[in-house]
């Protein structure tokens, strides 16, 4: 009978053992499934911020393409007014080439 006993004992002292090491494979389960939640919730934060950048720098990209066709419009206005500035000069100066002969010409007569 004692043995028998003992062995309904020791048969259910290994069965609380078998429970506790579930149970500590189970919180363990447990928080290891909290922290790979909590993984994912940041790389989904942090995804959704990386759209957000992508986003913004794509609008950027978009409104410095725009302001350089209107400078590149500018600079070739700015290139025109040279050209023509260059030709008022050219003509300028031969216009007082030709009023210094006349002054030459007068002042010798």
């Amino acid at each position: 009978r004692s043995s028998s006993e003992q062995e309904k004992n020791d048969l259910s002292s290994r069965l609380q053992s078998k429970e506790k090491e579930i149970e500590k494979l189970a919180e363990a389960l447990q928080k290891q499934q909290e922290g790979i939640s909590r993984t994912t919730t940041e790389y989904q934060d942090e995804i959704e911020g990386l759209r957000i950048q992508n986003d913004e720098l794509q609008k950027a990209i978009k409104e410095h393409s725009s302001e350089t066709e209107v400078l590149k419009q500018v600079v070739s206005g700015r290139d025109d007014e040279v050209s023509s500035l260059r030709e008022n000069v050219k003509d300028l100066l031969a216009s007082l080439k030709e009023c210094e002969k006349a002054i030459k010409e007068h002042s010798s007569e």
